[in-house]
């Protein structure tokens, strides 16, 4: 049965499926790391990380990741997978010009404008100066027939 999301606050009711994504983990993640290169001891931001599933491998290959989520019980339950320590939640308590690497995958497709405006915002102030890189990852308005972009919300 096909869930439909229409409030941010209920991303939560689908992580089981956002947890078990396949096309997704291997196509974006896997892409996503390898532009990565060696990121053993590097300061990664997974904004707006779901269940976890990215910064868990991030983890495991050395990168030191903190995730947040709007969704509080999302970060709980992806608390399970990293360490609880590593989890933000609350959006001001992200560090400033900290990161190397700041993530944002399919989040500025599901929010309205000033959502985007406020998350991009978050994300500069994250970065380390002139050396940090963002990865923003768009929702594709033509892939609608995977099964698992129906849980996207597009506005």
């Amino acid at each position: 049965m096909k869930k439909v999301i229409v409030n941010k606050d209920d991303w939560d009711i689908v992580y089981q499926e956002l947890e078990n994504e396949v096309i997704k983990t291997s196509s974006y993640d896997k892409f996503i790391i390898q532009l990565m290169g060696n990121i053993k001891g590097k300061t990664v931001l997974d904004y707006g990380s779901g269940p976890g599933v990215i910064a868990n491998t991030l983890t495991e290959l050395g990168a030191v990741v903190e995730i947040y989520d709007s969704n509080k019980r999302i970060l709980e339950m992806a608390g399970r997978r990293i360490n609880n320590q590593n989890i933000i939640y609350n959006k001001e308590s992200i560090k400033k010009s900290y990161y190397d690497f700041v993530l944002c995958n399919l989040v500025v497709c599901i929010v309205n404008h000033d959502e985007v405006l406020d998350i991009s915002k978050d994300i500069y102030n994250a970065l380390m100066p002139m050396k940090g890189i963002a990865f923003i990852g768009f929702c594709n308005p033509e892939i609608y027939q995977i099964h698992e972009t129906c849980l996207d919300i597009r506005h």
